[in-house]
């Protein structure tokens, strides 16, 4: 959290911190859930990302086995993990050729 740094707005800093982590998340789950049918290796990496990443958190909190910035360089590590299953995903998931959509507009149902 370069914007907000830590050895001057600690409070700032870790709030920046905890809602990007929490915003990451959630939109890990939703882009799970919104892919229609979605292929085994995107769920379980998505689920043991989300696992991997609560044991961090108590781990760093409830032990101090590491600091705040071990536990950021994890989850960033974890997030890079989690982008390129997805990524892998979307490519295998992609028609060979194009295709005309169905929908007359994509901002209207």
């Amino acid at each position: 959290m370069g914007l907000f740094p830590l050895e001057r707005i600690v409070v700032v800093h870790n709030v920046a911190a905890f809602s990007t982590l929490v915003l990451f998340v959630v939109a890990g789950v939703l882009t799970v859930t919104t892919i229609p049918g979605p292929p085994p290796a995107l769920m379980l990496t998505t689920a043991g990302v989300a696992l991997l990443i609560v044991v961090a958190v108590v781990l760093a909190f409830a032990f101090g086995l590491f600091s705040i910035t071990a536990l950021e360089a994890i989850i960033i590590g974890l997030a890079l993990l989690w982008l390129t299953t997805l990524v892998r995903v979307l490519a295998v998931l992609t028609p060979d050729r194009t295709r005309p959509s169905v929908r007359a507009s994509l901002l209207r149902g």
